[in-house]
C-alpha cells in the first residue's frame, strides 16, 4: 500500500493480502480497486441507489461517490483480508 489515506488501519508501504476471487461488493469492507488507471485501497459502502462511497479511515481525506461505475472504469480488484506492517 501506499500513501497515508487509510491510516491508522493501512499504514504507508504497508504489505496487504487480497482476495482475488470475490468478484462483487456485496458487504461494507476495504477493497483494492483500479479507476480511472489509478489503484486504489478504501472502506468501500454500497448506496441504495447502486453507486458505492468510498471512505478513507484517515480524517484528512473526503469521502468520494461513485454513482456511474462504468463510467469511472471502476475494475474491483478484490477485498482486503490481511495487513501487515513493516517494522
Amino acid at each position: 500500500a501506499m500513501g497515508d489515506s487509510m491510516e491508522p488501519t493501512i499504514q504507508d508501504r504497508a504489505l496487504v493480502l487480497v482476495d482475488h476471487s470475490v468478484e462483487n461488493i456485496k458487504d461494507d469492507g476495504i477493497y483494492a480497486f483500479r479507476m480511472d488507471d489509478a489503484l486504489f485501497i478504501k472502506r468501500v459502502q454500497t448506496q441504495i441507489t447502486g453507486g458505492l462511497l468510498l471512505l478513507s479511515d484517515n480524517a484528512a481525506y473526503p469521502a468520494q461517490s461513485v454513482d456511474d461505475l462504468e463510467g469511472a472504469q471502476f475494475h474491483l480488484l478484490g477485498r482486503v483480508r490481511w495487513v501487515g506492517n513493516a517494522l
